[in-house]
């Protein structure tokens, strides 16, 4: 399906880049109206703006910079994918815990540790609300030195 749509893209290609330089103009020329200036600066700027991004990948330069963006990106999406894998990861644990969370419940009722873990989800929820109120404490006292 993908190739159909590559091949119509190529086929009005000519067509495509006619209605983009049709567009940028009509939008440089509002820009002119609107800020107040002679009709094609805008538009002018725009063209010494796109040669001088043609000749520097024609030039040496274009390749240096080829080679940064590659070494700047590939990091940031190595990164990306990493944080969805561990949003999916996360989202496949909550599903199964809710499905399973009613025989955890179950089980802590009747096992044979029943005081042991009382005590220490009683001293977890602790921790956790002592946590809370200290970064609430400390967000109001941030916000009262603010003002």
């Amino acid at each position: 399906m993908w190739i159909h749509e590559l091949k119509l893209f190529i086929k009005n290609y000519d067509f495509y880049v006619v209605s983009v330089k049709q567009h940028c103009a009509r939008i440089c020329l509002d820009i002119d109206g609107w800020i107040g200036l002679r009709q094609g600066c805008c538009m002018d700027m725009m063209e010494k703006c796109f040669l001088s991004i043609t000749d520097g990948f024609n030039s040496s330069t274009g390749l240096s910079i080829a080679n940064k963006v590659v070494q700047v990106s590939f990091p940031v999406i190595v990164g990306i994918v990493t944080i969805i894998g561990s949003i999916i990861a996360c989202i496949m644990s909550v599903v199964y815990l809710s499905g399973v969370l009613n025989k955890i419940r179950m089980w802590t009722q009747v096992t044979v540790f029943k005081e042991e873990v009382k005590v220490l989800t009683k001293a977890l929820r602790n921790l956790l609300l002592q946590n809370r109120e200290r970064k609430e404490c400390t967000n109001l006292m941030e916000s009262q030195q603010s003002i």
